[in-house]
């Protein structure tokens, strides 16, 4: 395999607009996670929401849910997801949360 200079091995085949795509899934987590809520005194609608969203996502990959549980909290996080799209964002946070949301993974530990 030929590389280009000056770039890590394995990231020539590597895109740009790969690149782009994973470039939320990767940033954008790590800075909703250690960031205020909200840059106001109150807690904005979104705010609330994308706390329920992340309690119900830690919720669904509990390995002691059976499947039907398991499907019952995604839909309950689907719901909490289109909530979250039906309102517009007040502030940058809003619109970091949402898009946190949106790109996360959907995956569900299989207990054995």
């Amino acid at each position: 395999m030929q590389t280009q200079p000056n770039t890590p091995e394995g990231a020539a085949g590597m895109g740009r607009r790969d690149f782009l795509m994973a470039a939320p899934a990767v940033c954008i987590p790590a800075v909703v996670q250690g960031a205020p809520l909200s840059s106001g005194d109150s807690e904005t609608p979104i705010a609330a929401l994308f706390r329920e969203w992340q309690r119900l996502t830690v919720a669904a990959e509990d390995r002691s849910l059976t499947d039907d549980e398991c499907d019952a909290m995604c839909d309950l996080r689907s719901e909490v997801e289109r909530q979250m799209n039906a309102i517009p964002a007040r502030d940058a946070m809003d619109v970091l949360m949402k898009v946190a949301a949106f790109t996360a993974p959907r995956r569900r530990v299989i207990a054995g």
